[in-house]
């Protein structure tokens, strides 16, 4: 990843907290960096999902807000089977981890 900054070690610690962040993904979904599993499906979900959540925040009537919940709640279903297959196969997509962002940079930097 290229990193905005004119100072060297701060782009150096920026890519070492990078890689750091890169493993700990890999190992939280039980999965070595060297195994090629493709997720691009699941993150493409994910995406429709958010993009379908920012639709509904600025839905501007209510028949555009209930089409919007309609969509959101179609985008959720598919991802909860995209993640019922990916289960049968071994892959294991843990929830989303409540963390502050101090815990965070601490974390990445550890």
């Amino acid at each position: 990843m290229t990193w905005l900054t004119n100072n060297p070690e701060t782009a150096a610690k920026l890519n070492a907290a990078d890689k750091a962040y890169n493993k700990a993904r890999a190992d939280a979904f039980h999965l070595s960096l060297e195994q090629k599993v493709d997720l691009s499906h699941l993150r493409a979900i994910e995406a429709r999902l958010n993009r379908e959540k920012t639709r509904l925040f600025h839905a501007v009537n209510e028949k555009e807000r209930v089409f919007r919940e309609t969509q959101v709640k179609q985008a959720q279903k598919e991802l909860d089977g995209e993640k019922k297959f990916l289960a049968k196969k071994g892959i294991v997509i843990p929830e989303e981890i409540e963390m502050s962002d101090d815990e965070l940079l601490r974390e990445l930097m550890s």
